[in-house]
C-alpha cells in the first residue's frame, strides 16, 4: 500500500466525521522540507476554523501513527474557487459549471478543453464548448481538471 493510500485511510475518517469531504491529499518531498497538503471542502464552503480543527486532529493522529518519514509541514486548506475535479462524482456534482480539463491524449486534436460540464455518460465527461459543440472526454483520459472561476 502506498504512503498516499495509508495517509488517506487514516485522515479521511477524521474529515468525514466533521461533515467534510477530502478533495485531495498530496505528499511531496522537495529540496527543502516535505509537505503534506490536505484539501477539504463541503457544500457551504470551508472556514478557517474547519481547517484549524482538522489540522490539529490530523497532526495528533500522525504523531501517534508515525507513518510519515522525517519531518514535514502539514497544510490543510479549502480547494478555492478553482476546485479540482477528481472523480466522476465531482463532475456530476458540478454539472452546469465551467471547467478546464487537461487530457493525457488529445481529444479532437486538443490537449485541454474549457467547457461547461453537461453530464457524465458512462465513463465519459460531456462538455459544452464554444456555445453548441459538445465533446465527450473519457474519464480515464483526464490528466487534471479544475473548475474555472466565473464572474
Amino acid at each position: 500500500m502506498s504512503l498516499k493510500d495509508r495517509l488517506t485511510g487514516l485522515i479521511e475518517p477524521i474529515i468525514r466525521f466533521r461533515g467534510l469531504e477530502l478533495v485531495d491529499l498530496t505528499f511531496s518531498k522537495g529540496s527543502g522540507r516535505a509537505v503534506l497538503k490536505v484539501i477539504i471542502d463541503q457544500d457551504l464552503g470551508v472556514s478557517i476554523d474547519d481547517c484549524t480543527a482538522v489540522s490539529r486532529e490530523i497532526s495528533a493522529l500522525l504523531d501517534v501513527e508515525d507513518i510519515v518519514p522525517g519531518s514535514y509541514a502539514l497544510e490543510v486548506s479549502s480547494p478555492g474557487l478553482d476546485r479540482p475535479l477528481k472523480s466522476l462524482e465531482d463532475f456530476m456534482r458540478f454539472s452546469g459549471r465551467l471547467a478546464k480539463v487537461t487530457m493525457v491524449e488529445p481529444v479532437d486534436g486538443k490537449k485541454f478543453i474549457v467547457g461547461r460540464v453537461l453530464k457524465v455518460a458512462g465513463g465519459d465527461v460531456v462538455l459544452e464548448c464554444d456555445g453548441d459543440v459538445t465533446v465527450a472526454v473519457p474519464f480515464n483520459n483526464i490528466k487534471k481538471a479544475r473548475l474555472e472561476v466565473e464572474f
